[in-house]
This record gives structure tokens, sequence and C-alpha cells, in this order.
């Protein structure tokens, strides 16, 4: 081969080499990107870390506050935060004199109706000092989650742990929608089990296996996995959640990069679903997310 050849291969490859190097920080720097977002998320006031009480609601009339003597008795907050209301799926509040009480950002008038929040409008927040609280729709029924926006776990938040960066954990899926959509019984760890429609699953190549992920489906039709492996309960949190877009043109992206500890693994009151049997990896996913260490425990 002629030096005018060697060279012109050797040119080739360098050119090949820079822009693969060039793909793999591109890739790197929209991970960073994404891990940034999520722990601006995290660290929000009304995010995970705050949680300090949840509340399951039953019908009835119910004051609120820390003291010993209210029906509802909180961990924080004023002695005496004012009174619930919940008749006819419908749930109101009234202030206590002098608690200081605010509704959305202004003085509380004397009774608000609560609202929780959707994709189309923000809870009502209710607060005094430091500590809100707002109403919530779950498994159980209505209830109220509580937040001091001065918890300590989020004052000395530590920062989260990830593995490192690998686009060999980026797949790209096939998406292959059931010919009648499914009815999964998903388990939370409260023990409490509930029915999801599921259409189609994730299909993915790993080597020389295939493997098949079922998600639950959001009203936006953005896919929630939930899922373990053997690194589950020792290196990562007992489940994980992988979040992506819609499929397009029966095509997905899965990247374990992005996978994420679960609201529980910052909370004991946070309630998470368990992973379905389908979704428990026997092999481990060394990517995403590590083991939450909080500073405050």
């Amino acid at each position: 081969m002629s030096c005018k050849r060697i060279l012109s291969v050797l040119l080739v490859l360098f050119l090949a080499g820079n822009a693969l190097c060039a793909a793999d920080s591109n890739f790197a720097r929209e991970i960073e990107r994404a891990r940034a977002a999520r722990v601006d998320e995290l660290v929000k006031p009304l995010g995970w870390l705050t949680l300090t009480d949840r509340v399951l609601l039953k019908p009835g009339t119910h004051t609120i506050g820390r003291a010993a003597d209210n029906d509802i008795v909180l961990s924080v907050g004023p002695a005496h935060f004012g009174t619930l209301t919940f008749e006819n799926d419908r749930v109101t509040f009234s202030p206590a004199s002098g608690a200081g009480v605010w509704v959305n950002s202004r003085p509380a008038p004397a009774v608000v109706e609560l609202l929780a929040g959707d994709a189309q409008r923000r809870p009502t927040l209710v607060s005094a000092g430091t500590v809100a609280f707002q109403l919530v729709e779950t498994v159980r029924g209505k209830g109220i989650h509580v937040r001091d926006l001065a918890h300590p776990q989020l004052v000395d938040f530590p920062g989260l742990d990830y593995y490192a960066i690998d686009p060999a954990w980026r797949f790209e899926a096939a998406w292959e929608t059931f010919p009648e959509p499914r009815t999964l019984t998903i388990t939370n760890r409260a023990g409490d089990s509930f029915p999801e429609r599921v259409t189609g699953q994730a299909v993915f190549r790993r080597g020389d296996e295939t493997i098949a992920l079922l998600p639950l489906e959001n009203p936006d039709g953005s896919l929630l996995f939930v899922f373990s492996d053997s690194t589950s309960g020792d290196e990562t949190y007992p489940m994980r959640f992988l979040e992506t877009g819609p499929p397009r043109d029966g095509r997905l992206v899965l990247d374990f990069n992005l996978a994420e500890n679960p609201p529980c693994a910052f909370t004991p009151l946070a309630v998470c679903p368990l992973p379905p049997a389908q979704n428990r990896l026997k092999f481990p996913v060394r990517a995403g997310e590590k083991l939450f260490r909080s500073a405050t425990h």
C-alpha cells in the first residue's frame, strides 16, 4: 500500500474517531443536563424531601394541628392549624384564629375548598410559617400531604450518587402493541393492589437476551417503567423508575443512565408501586441512580 493510501486510511480513522468522541461527549452532556434537572425538581419546596406527614381523610369534621388535642395531630406546624371538613366528596378548610394561615400565598379566607393538583392546575396550598399542606388523591381515597419547607433533609441534601455514564445502557426498543389492552395488577409497598390498563410492552435486546418490560401508562402518553435488578436492595433501591416519552413509529428509547430512585427512597411516607414480575431483571443494571443515603440519617 502506498504512503498516500496509508495516510488516507489514517485520516478516515482519525475523523471517525473524532466523530465517535463527539457523539459520546454530546451523549454525556445530555445525561448530565437531565440529572441536573432531576435534582432541581427534587429539591423544590414541595418535593419529596420535605414531606413530614401523610394523612388519609375520613368523612366528617376534624381539627388539625401539632397539639395533642387535635383530631389530626401533625409532627410540625402551628398547635392549631384549623378545621378540615370532608363531606359529599368535597374537602374544605377553616383556619384557626391567630394561626397565621395563608392559602396560595394570600391570607386565608374563613372557608376555602381544597383542590388536588392535576396536569391543568396546581393544588390548593395551605401554609403557616414554613409548614404547608395540600389535598392529594390516593388509591385509598382523599388525603393530605404535609411538608416542612425547612426540613433538615432539604437543608442538608447531600446530592445523588450515580453510576458512570455509559452509552451501552441506552437501548432502542420496539413498542409491541397488544391485540387487546391488558389489565395489570400493581401492588404498592403499603400492600394496596390496583388495576392498570396496559396497551403494550417495550422489547429490546441485551447481548443474546430479549427483554420485554411492561410500563405504567400516563394520561399524556408517556411511560413509566418500574423495575428491579440484581443490584436492588444493595447498590440500588429495591425498585427504580425509568420514564420515557410515548412511542414514536413503534419505537422508543430506554436509557438506563436516567434510571431514578422512587419517592419512597427519600421518605418512608411515600407509597411506591412494586415492579411487576416481568420487570424484575436477573442481571445487574449498573446505570443511573445508586442507593440514596440521606445526610440526616
